[in-house]
């Protein structure tokens, strides 16, 4: 499972998920399509938001980029 699928599963927008984590759209765009990866800190955050352990976490930006390979 990518970022982006755990982002849709909880039926919240990239808007809604940078607005939580005091971040822009386009940081969550960017980690979304593997350009770049959330921090430690919003990592923690991200996995309270979509419903997921941090290790489930890891999984999905490691498939994320993958994806863009």
């Amino acid at each position: 499972m990518t970022l982006k699928q755990l982002r849709h599963r909880t039926g919240l927008t990239q808007e809604q998920v940078a607005s939580a984590l005091c971040a822009h759209q386009t940081t969550v765009y960017l980690w979304e399509h593997g350009q770049s990866k959330p921090s430690r800190p919003k990592r923690r955050r991200l996995a309270q938001l979509y419903g997921c352990t941090e290790q489930e976490l890891a999984e999905a930006i490691i498939e994320t980029q993958a994806e863009r390979s």
